[in-house]
């Protein structure tokens, strides 16, 4: 009620006044809590709603599709794992291989190896070691001249053109040595790096 709000306020507001008699601060105090007491009777305080009690949240399940997907993506994932694992361990054996076969261009060639390089050169370079101790062994059998012989080894050696092509071009150093050791051995007629003797 608009009217007892009003008259109690009045009267707190008077009893904080400082030069109110102590017998009329006591009649308004009564008065005061009588205001008081009709204010509470004619509106009530309304009960304060209690909270609605908390609802646990239900867990939805997830639905099959979206089950099958994730365990496909996670598949995908481990066979590309074990396809990476097993590209690094061939790396490290110095073998390379494709990520995946079915990707491979076909049509591309290697590339050639150094290691296949450097077998090819050392062989060739024994066959030509071998062929100028061929001639050395014929010639020594026969014993003819020194000018005989230099025309004789001139000669063939002049005929191996991929011989000469390697000793101008100084490919291995140590088959020209050990020529020429044989032929100075040979015309000094001393046993050559091979076995053979004039």
């Amino acid at each position: 009620m608009p009217g007892l709000k009003e008259q109690i306020a009045t009267l707190e507001k008077a009893l904080k006044s400082p030069v109110l008699p102590e017998d009329l601060k006591g009649d308004m105090k009564k008065k005061l809590e009588e205001l008081q007491d009709a204010l509470k009777k004619a509106d009530p305080p309304i009960p304060a709603k209690p909270a609605p009690p908390k609802q646990k949240k239900a867990k939805t399940k997830k639905p099959a599709a979206k089950l099958r997907a994730r365990q496909s993506a996670e598949d995908s994932k481990k066979t590309e794992d074990k396809y990476k694992k097993r590209r690094a361990r061939s790396l490290d054996k110095g073998v390379r291989k494709p990520l995946d076969r079915r990707l491979t261009d076909k049509s591309a060639k290697p590339a050639p190896s150094t290691t296949s390089k450097v077998s090819t050169e050392l062989q060739e370079a024994r066959e030509m070691v071998q062929k100028a101790n061929q001639i050395m062994s014929r010639l020594s059998m026969e014993v003819p001249d020194e000018a005989k012989l230099r025309a004789e080894i001139k000669a063939d050696l002049l005929k191996d053109k991929d011989f000469i092509a390697g000793i101008k071009k100084d490919v291995r150093k140590e088959v020209k040595a050990e020529i020429l050791a044989n032929l100075r051995k040979l015309k000094k007629g001393g046993k050559t790096a091979r076995g053979s003797k004039k």
